[in-house]
């Protein structure tokens, strides 16, 4: 398989020390360096000294920049106003901020329209083995999709995970979470899950095209649940291949302004609420009476939040779940923003 063509897509914002970091890594795959898989990089509007530091990154790494054209529907539909090349290496910036799904799939487009057979989604954030790619490559012949073993970059020796399970009410479990890979003994090199995360995951770009792509309903967060549960709806055959690692750089436990937690709090129930409501249907008002209830639970364990302000927080959340069909990027910025409305 080392001729089929495959673009690898990386999603960057403000993020160029790391994104430089990830493609050095990708460039030490034959594959990438001398075979047939490209890397695009997605800037999505990052600062003018961010996207300053990534250019100058890859032409110092890569060589220096070319511009060349795509087709004027992706210009025009993503706000793409400059498209460089420095080799094997694609940089499209854009001058909106459209979120981690919708910046996902300006690079599948792209891939459906250069005949990519394959497309690999990748974190930014990551480093990867120089061999990842070829047991992935070796699993996705006979699955709809594959992942890696996914590692803690800062304890290369701890597992993130290796996807999970998903049930068809959300809920989700990862696969080896935090465990150490001394004390591991994997049923098998490569196995089923029901769930896999954005961080990294190869398809076949034509069947990731007719599933409907990331979901552009969520601005951030939430697009790997809304995706698990579509594929697990189509039944379709997810692996995880454990030969091939691959390293996040996680960050470490939540800290901050308690308020500017309780806010991002909100985004992720409120992206929650409103997803499940479009994959459960009639059975989703049943669905609320357990998860408001450990929401409100969770408020008061987790975020020390007081009863008056739990209370105010769930009114919310039930208010906006009920009336929106998706958390787009003036709700998203808005909450941030303003909180939440009493």
């Amino acid at each position: 398989m080392n001729d089929i063509r495959t673009l690898i897509v990386l999603l960057n914002w403000n993020g160029s020390l790391d994104t430089l970091d990830c493609c050095e890594s990708l460039n030490q795959i034959h594959r990438v360096s001398q075979g047939s898989t490209d890397v695009l990089i997605v800037d999505n509007n990052s600062t003018e000294q961010s996207l300053k530091e990534l250019r100058d990154g890859l032409e110092l790494k890569f060589g220096h920049a070319h511009q060349y054209e795509i087709s004027s529907y992706l210009k025009e539909e993503y706000s793409l106003y400059e498209i460089l090349s420095y080799g094997k290496f694609s940089l499209f910036c854009s001058r909106i901020n459209h979120g981690f799904s919708r910046g996902c799939n300006i690079g599948a487009r792209y891939a459906l329209e250069q005949n990519y057979e394959y497309i690999l989604f990748l974190n930014n954030d990551t480093i990867v083995e120089p061999n990842f790619l070829e047991p992935l490559f070796n699993s996705v012949e006979n699955s709809d999709a594959v992942i890696p073993q996914i590692r803690y970059h800062h304890d290369k020796n701890l597992i993130w995970n290796c996807g999970g399970s998903i049930s068809k009410f959300g809920s989700r479990k990862y696969n080896y979470a935090k465990q150490n890979i001394r004390n591991i003994t994997f049923p098998a090199n490569i196995f089923p899950v029901s769930f896999a995360t954005g961080c990294c995951i190869l398809f076949r770009t034509k069947y990731f095209n007719e599933i409907g792509l990331f979901s552009e309903k969520f601005f951030f967060g939430e697009e790997d649940i809304e995706l698990a549960l579509r594929l697990l709806k189509r039944k379709a055959k997810v692996l995880c291949n454990i030969d091939s690692i691959i390293y996040h750089k996680v960050g470490a436990s939540l800290q901050g302004n308690p308020e500017k937690l309780l806010r991002k709090a909100y985004i992720h129930y409120l992206n929650r609420f409103v997803n499940m409501k479009m994959h459960l249907g009639k059975l989703w008002y049943l669905w609320l009476i357990p998860s408001t209830l450990k929401v409100f639970l969770n408020l008061l364990v987790i975020n020390k939040a007081t009863i008056s302000t739990s209370i105010i927080f769930i009114k919310a959340l039930l208010l906006d779940s009920f009336s929106l069909w998706e958390v787009n990027k003036d709700k998203f910025e808005s909450i941030l923003k303003c909180g939440i409305k009493k």
